[in-house]
């Protein structure tokens, strides 16, 4: 679930869930299916650059004066190791053959169990989470790419069963097509994600609640959001970087 700034006031308190034995077929399902969401969100991205076709889902773009490789490190750290301390989590490293060929890179795969606690102005909501972010290193780009399963557990202090939302996403970094600067010193970066509903259960609740829960879901999550937190971070690092300079 991608973590956000609103302008609706919002607190989060995050806390660990461990995997069972259970769990595994939904890693599985998450993991084979981040590998869709890479190819989907190229063609997507695609759409977006030529307006061939309906895109879906929330976008957000931004070139920083930042590197390729400075930026990659900065987005996959808010993106796949955000609150990761407060997270039950396990990684890996893979090798693929790029492009059927026979060079062989390595994608890093981040696996993830939590609950999340989020309080807003006269609501409170609880998710159980499960998501899998992977890092695909192209030669002229570094790709993120998510599946999430959310699944409420509790809204509007009613306890709740058989709901379930899913977020993919992908976030793009390369160098800009289009710049006059050195393209070195720059970087194109940009996210497209989208939340569906799975499973809405209907069983005691009202149509009105059902629609206040999706809004509370798909209103705490903004790619645009997310794009500020990446380039605060990089900020914040350059004067880190610049005070141990003096």
């Amino acid at each position: 679930m991608e973590t956000s700034l609103t302008q609706e006031k919002r607190t989060r308190r995050v806390h660990g869930v461990p995997v069972e034995a259970s769990d595994q077929e939904v890693f599985q399902e998450l993991e084979l299916g981040v590998d869709s969401v890479y190819h989907e969100a190229a063609r997507v991205f695609f759409q977006a650059d030529t307006g061939d076709g309906t895109c879906l889902g929330v976008f957000g773009e931004k070139t920083l004066p930042f590197d390729v490789h400075t930026t990659a490190e900065a987005a996959w750290r808010c993106l796949a190791h955000a609150f990761q301390h407060d997270k039950y989590h396990f990684s890996y490293s893979r090798e693929r053959r790029k492009n059927d060929t026979a060079e062989v890179t390595h994608d890093d795969t981040v696996c993830e169990s939590f609950g999340v606690e989020i309080k807003a102005p006269e609501r409170m909501a609880e998710f159980r989470i499960k998501q899998v972010f992977r890092r695909y290193r192209e030669a002229d780009r570094i790709v993120i790419a998510w599946r999430s399963y959310i699944d409420p557990a509790e809204f509007k202090g009613q306890t709740l069963q058989g709901f379930r939302f899913q977020e993919k996403g992908s976030c793009v970094i390369r160098s800009p097509t289009k710049l006059h600067a050195s393209t070195n010193e720059f970087t194109l970066l940009r996210i497209w994600h989208v939340i569906t509903p799975e499973t809405l259960a209907t069983n005691g609740t009202s149509s009105q609640f059902v629609q206040d829960l999706t809004d509370f879901v798909l209103g705490g999550s903004s790619s645009a959001s997310t794009v500020q937190m990446i380039e605060n971070m990089l900020i914040e690092q350059s004067r880190r970087n610049a005070q141990c300079a003096v």
